[in-house]
């Protein structure tokens, strides 16, 4: 038995003796849309009536674990009360971390956005003090809940509060936040790298988000996670890799856990205890980035070939350049065998890809939608990725090269 499955196993056994010493177990309706579910859902809280802050955690693509527990048992101490949704066991998904079964991120923002509905109806939970908090794949769900492109679906009702993501994927995912947000990424993550993060929190602060990032010395991923000591896992897709295979590398630190509790403590009470959320003003998103830029960048780009040559420009869009990669928009480069040449989302996991047979998330291949707007005039359409969803504006070359242009919504 690898020591991945029995770290897990200690772990579902460690959580299953916190519910038997009496954790509260509730049953929460999901908001999401493409897998609705009714999940489970375990809660911590302090004595006493309240009202109590409170603290959503989303688990990463392994499922509920320790880490979960202890997260909570933690915030718990701290006078919050503590909910872990469970987006796996009622949707009968044991891991997403090998791709063999899914779950989007939009779903998962829609279980986060459940119990966000479900704890602003308890009595004692102060419904304007609601904080998020996720790891790895749960990290990114924290991004994509509280990102200014995810629709709030609870009219008038209070939001998330604050917002912590450790070791999310940032090459994947946005950090356009519409509430404080801390990231904690390691340094020596090779599963989702902590650059990304640093680069786009430092795009992103620049034009008035409210993020900020700790990268931890020496950490790997989950180094939060005590069971796990160090262990590579050469089945886990990684988005930092050709073609998304395979591998990487977990660890407990005990040193960047000591810190990521003391950042998740400090940052918590300033925006959760300290701070009036219902105070302050709502987050005034940015301009939508319209479909007149997208076609603008293919265009550019499309003449930039021209005058520079393909390489040049695949270099430009490998590199996440300014020139040809903006907030939610980026570019992508095929030849005419449909594989992708270039890719400004996933410049090492997308290099290589066949679109042909690359899948969506509605099992169709990502070439389909590309080849039915290249039909049309204007060449627009719409592609769901596995990892983003956006409208889509394709333009061909003369040496049948297609460049596609898209913009995330």
């Amino acid at each position: 038995m690898n020591k991945l499955l029995v770290s897990v196993i200690a772990g579902v056994l460690l959580f299953g003796a916190t519910l038997v010493a009496g954790q509260t177990q509730v049953s929460i309706p999901s908001l999401a849309t493409e897998k609705p579910a009714v999940l489970n859902a375990y809660m911590y809280t302090p004595e006493g009536p309240g009202p109590f802050p409170a603290v959503v955690l989303a688990h990463g693509c392994d499922g509920t674990s320790i880490r979960d527990k202890n997260w909570a048992q933690f915030l718990l101490a701290r006078g919050y009360v503590a909910l872990i949704v469970d987006s796996f066991t009622t949707r009968s998904i044991s891991s997403i971390c090998t791709g063999q079964q899914r779950l989007s991120l939009a779903d998962r923002a829609g279980d986060a956005l459940g119990t966000l509905k479900y704890l602003q109806s308890l009595a004692n939970v102060d419904k304007h003090r609601i904080g998020i908090m996720g790891f790895s794949h749960g990290a990114m769900t924290v991004l994509k809940t509280t990102s200014e492109t995810t629709t709030f679906p609870l009219g008038v009702a209070p939001r998330f509060a604050a917002a912590t993501a450790l070791y999310p994927d940032c090459l994947t995912s946005e950090v356009d936040t519409t509430v404080p947000l801390l990231i904690q990424s390691g340094e020596r993550d090779d599963w989702t790298a902590a650059a990304p993060c640093q680069l786009k929190t430092a795009l992103r602060k620049s034009e008035g988000y409210p993020v900020d990032i700790k990268v931890y010395e020496g950490a790997l991923h989950a180094f939060d996670k005590p069971d796990v000591q160090y262990y590579y896992g050469a089945q886990f897709l990684n988005s930092n890799k050709p073609k998304f295979c395979c591998g990487a590398t977990v660890g407990y630190s005990h040193a960047a856990h000591q810190k990521a509790e003391q950042a998740t403590e400090e940052f918590f009470f300033r925006h959760l205890k300290a701070a009036n959320p219902a105070s302050q003003p709502v987050w005034a998103s940015k301009p939508e980035p319209t479909r007149d830029e997208v076609s603008k960048l293919v265009l550019a780009a499309k003449a930039y070939a021209a005058a520079n040559g393909k390489e040049k420009l695949i270099q430009l869009i490998d590199s996440q350049d300014a020139q040809f990669r903006k907030r939610r928009l980026y570019l992508v480069l095929l030849d005419s065998d449909d594989i992708c040449i270039a890719d400004g989302l996933l410049p090492v996991a997308g290099k290589g890809l066949d679109y042909a047979k690359f899948k969506d998330t509605q099992n169709r291949p990502y070439i389909d939608a590309i080849k039915s707007a290249l039909e049309k005039s204007p060449p627009w359409g719409s592609l769901y990725r596995g990892l983003t969803a956006g409208d889509i504006y394709a333009e061909r070359l003369d040496n049948g090269d297609v460049i596609v242009g898209t913009l995330i919504k």
